[in-house]
């Protein structure tokens, strides 16, 4: 399957998250899961007073460890360390706390520059993603097992300390990280379970269930995250275009069909000009569906180029407008602060 085809080249690197401001049911909803409050941080973690300042702050999660480093982003120093189990997908909330999601199975949140977590999210499966709408919804896509198949969507109400989780039916069995557009919709991109065919699915306003959807004027050739960039819902695309560069696909969302706006293409330097980016984060105010402006820069780390973090110009795209260099590349990203 396509995910798995991406996570056993990903997992060669470390996942990359910059802090910021991040079908039908098959079955009836589970048993809520709960969220505990946390009062003590990890043995390792530290935090220097720098990053206590309202400033933006990077956070790469070490994909195949279990540290997340936090840099100024505008100088690139270190400014402190985050010790979770198995760290990948991030989010936020309008008021900039992060979330990091654990392939054990757990969400952390932290404050902005926080060095304990505040509360843990328990999720059925691994988390792998998150996202949170305006009204505070934290949702969390996960999977189940080494495979990275079959997973679930979780979504606390509010931030809540219960959760409840959609399955997955047959046309959304393998999800990527979802994301709410400004309207309240999840969003993501996922797979049939027996064709392993791209889908679209969304769990709608309101809904109790998973909904299929149809994408008008697009296709997407190789899933990954989706995420608001202020104006459009932003849909990842490995190999847009069926080629060798990771991209993105604007879109709308009208009842169940996904309208196209433009596309976005990253390419790179190196490689001849291929890239490979997981979880491409559009920077933003807060990276909520709060921010209403759209977005001018997109990052994330190109695994063809020794997974160096880039910044590339949003919506035009084309070669990094500014490159970072860290020990080891980067899955997803999100920045604000």
């Amino acid at each position: 399957m396509m995910k798995r085809l991406a996570f056993t080249c990903c997992g060669l690197f470390s996942a990359l998250v910059l802090l910021a401001a991040c079908g039908r049911l098959s079955g009836s909803a589970l048993t809520p899961l709960s969220v505990q409050r946390t009062s003590s941080g990890h043995d390792r973690s530290w935090m220097s007073p720098l990053a206590s300042r309202k400033s933006k702050l990077l956070y790469i999660s070490a994909f195949n460890g279990n540290d997340v480093t936090v840099y100024d982003y505008a100088s690139g120093k270190q400014v402190g360390m985050l010790t979770l189990s198995s760290p990948s997908g991030q989010c936020v909330d309008a008021k900039g706390d992060v979330y990091i999601a654990n392939s054990g199975g757990a969400v952390d949140e932290y404050a902005h520059g926080g060095k304990n977590p505040i509360k843990t999210f328990t999720t059925s499966g691994d988390a792998f993603g998150c996202s949170v709408d305006k009204a505070n919804d934290l949702a969390v896509t996960d999977f189940l097992g080494a495979s990275y198949t079959a997973g679930s969507v979780t979504i606390f109400p509010k931030g809540s300390s219960e959760g409840v989780v959609y399955s997955n039916p047959a046309d959304c069995y393998d999800i990527w990280n979802a994301g709410y557009d400004d309207k309240g919709d999840l969003v993501m991109i996922a797979e049939n379970e027996a064709s392993e065919a791209v889908t679209f699915c969304a769990v709608l306003k309101g809904s109790k269930s998973l909904t299929t959807l149809t994408a008008s004027g697009f296709t997407v050739y190789s899933p990954d995250s989706t995420m608001w960039d202020g104006k459009y819902i932003a849909l990842g695309d490995q190999q847009i275009g069926g080629g060798l560069q990771s991209g993105i696909i604007e879109a709308t969302l009208s009842g169940s069909t996904l309208t196209s706006h433009g596309q976005v293409v990253l390419s790179d330097t190196c490689q001849g000009d291929y890239t490979h980016v997981i979880q491409p984060f559009i920077v933003g105010r807060k990276n909520t569906p709060v921010n209403d402006r759209r977005s001018v820069a997109v990052a994330g780390g190109n695994e063809f180029c020794s997974a160096d973090f880039r910044l590339w110009k949003y919506p035009a795209g084309g070669t990094p407008l500014k490159s970072f260099t860290f020990q080891s590349g980067g899955q997803s990203v999100s920045i604000g602060g």
